[in-house]
């Protein structure tokens, strides 16, 4: 029989970009595959914040007054090709679908890669903050974590 592998392709942005608190989980091949692609960053605005304890949280676009006066940003990070057991363990670490939400967009490559071209834009999924706050679009837009935010503190940690 043919075993059929299916993977998805999801831009990160936060702790799980290389060199961040919990991209150790993406290198951990007991949780399945994930295979870098490039640099990228998301093909629309949003905005970034990041909470006091240096939790990334991308927030989707509103018309209204919480934010007339902040433009969302370009969003920089890494486009991943992950297997279905990976993405089963980013969804629990990201509480999917009930505090962060897998959604899909679209994101541009800033280099190229396989057959991939830098310039190209490609389907892909990103959490989203499922239900954000007016606290949450009060805090400064940022385009790439963890610039201009927290240090992140461990669950475990906080108080």
């Amino acid at each position: 029989f043919i075993i059929i592998m299916v993977t998805h392709k999801l831009f990160v942005y936060g702790t799980l970009k290389r060199g961040e608190y919990n991209h150790y989980r993406m290198t951990n091949e007991e949780n399945g595959s994930a295979v870098f692609i490039s640099e990228a960053k998301l093909s629309e605005k949003y905005p970034l914040v990041v909470d006091q304890y240096g939790i990334p949280f991308l927030l989707h676009n509103l018309e209204s007054e919480i934010t007339l006066d902040k433009q969302p940003k370009d969003i920089y990070g890494e486009l991943y090709e992950v297997d279905s057991p990976m993405l089963k363990v980013l969804d629990a670490l990201e509480e999917h679908p009930t505090w962060y939400l897998r959604t899909d967009t679209h994101c541009i490559l800033l280099s190229s890669s396989k057959d991939l071209k830098e310039g190209d834009k490609i389907a892909c999924q990103v959490y989203f903050l499922r239900v954000p706050t007016k606290e949450h679009y009060s805090l400064p837009y940022i385009s790439n974590y963890p610039e201009g935010g927290n240090p992140y503190i461990p669950k475990d940690q906080r108080q």
